[in-house]
Formats: structure tokens, sequence, C-alpha cells
């Protein structure tokens, strides 16, 4: 039940029910292997809340390896001491804009997010910034288009 409370954030992507999870394994080491067991037990706590369509059982557990991976080892950013200006974060933020002002490359991640700079759901939520922010573009009158190397 304590391994429970690790879990704080819960959304829907694609119409699809989705429980994030955004804690360190350092907080919870020993229930990472055991998140299939738990997600049951919310499933049987809440028999409620529908499946997606075609769901049987467990549903797919995508896990990150943030925490371990050689190249970030759980890293993150942060304002250093005596800068609280959130100005410098707007700046980060700030999308790169054709003369036309039409964003071209855009901007997503924890550093990014104002009030939640250095978190998880601050990434999370400043890809949702910049997904409406693109999709904003065509209904503008602009067409977008992806280049794909």
């Amino acid at each position: 039940r304590s391994t429970l409370r690790c879990c704080s954030m819960c959304c829907s992507i694609s119409m699809r029910p989705t429980l994030m999870c955004p804690t360190p394994l350092s907080a919870c080491p020993t229930w990472a292997p055991l998140l299939p067991q738990h997600i049951e037990m919310l499933l049987r706590a809440f028999p409620a809340v529908p499946l997606p369509p075609g769901a049987v059982g467990t549903p797919r557990i995508v896990r990150s390896q943030w925490g371990t991976d050689s190249l970030f080892q759980g890293s993150y950013s942060y304002l250093r001491a005596g800068v609280e200006d959130g100005e410098v974060i707007d700046l980060i933020a700030e999308p790169l804009s054709t003369d036309a002002g039409v964003p071209v490359v855009m901007f997503a991640g924890e550093a990014t997010h104002r009030h939640y700079m250095g978190t998880v759901h601050g990434a999370f939520m400043s890809g949702y910034r910049e997904a409406n922010r693109y999709l904003s573009i065509d209904s503008d009158g602009y067409t977008a288009h992806a280049y794909v190397p």
C-alpha cells in the first residue's frame, strides 16, 4: 500500500487512461519489479474505471531508466543560486521563429516550465504546451511541414 503512494499523476492521453508514476526509484527502490502486481491491484480496487477497448489483463507498462542511464544519471535542471527570475526559463522555452513569427523549432522539457522546472510533470506539461503551439500553427493560416532527413 505504501508504495502506491508514489504514483501521483493520472491523465488521459489519446483517450487512453494513463497512470504516471513520476517517482525516482531511489525513493522506492524495491517496488519497480512489483509494478505489474500493483497495477493489477489498482484495477481491482477501482473496477468502475473502464479499461481501453480491447485491453486484457495488465496494461502495458513503460518505465524509463533515466535514474541509471550513464548519460543522465538522474540529473535535472535547476536555476543557479541567486537566480530567481522566471524570465530565464521563458527565454529557454521561446521557439525559434521565421521572420513572419511562425515557430519552426520548439523546445519542451523540464527546464522550460516556469512553475515546475526540474520535475517530471514540468517536462510532461511543457510537452503539452509545445504540442498545442504546434497545432495552432495551422489554425493561424500557416502550414507546418516536418523535415525528416
